[in-house]
């Protein structure tokens, strides 16, 4: 792709940055600042940036070493991003659709589990209802 600029600001828009951005290898100016913009942006990987701005948003997470060479004022007011010295148990925050994957897990477990006790169940009582009339 050959998008070099991305200006975004000042447009009251929101949800999260798709992961997909990373594909605008040839980008040079990403400003999305003044938004209410939201989720991690410790996946973006643009090594070409040299304008970079997502301050007064919502997002979240720890800013990754890739954007570390941007001011601190890029990433102003969103008061739940980590800049530096961020506690190393602190991953940024799924994306939607890690959230979606990660719930659609573990209702699949949930279920899987109760038909094998059901399965469990059933044997056990068929097996010993056939022992009874064999």
């Amino acid at each position: 792709y050959d998008l070099q600029r991305v200006n975004l600001s000042y447009n009251k828009l929101a949800g999260e940055i798709p992961w997909k951005v990373n594909h605008l290898t040839k980008l040079l100016t990403l400003k999305l600042d003044v938004n209410r913009f939201s989720g991690s942006i410790y996946f973006l990987r643009l090594p070409n940036l040299v304008e970079f701005n997502v301050s007064s948003n919502l997002f979240s997470g720890k800013v990754p070493g890739s954007l570390s060479s941007f001011p601190e004022s890029c990433f102003s007011q969103n008061s739940d991003l980590c800049l530096k010295n961020c506690d190393q148990n602190i991953s940024p925050n799924l994306n939607q659709h890690e959230r979606e994957v990660s719930t659609v897990s573990v209702v699949s477990s949930i279920i899987g589990t109760i038909i094998v006790c059901f399965l469990i169940l059933y044997y056990y009582l068929f097996r010993n209802v056939c022992f009874r009339l064999c």
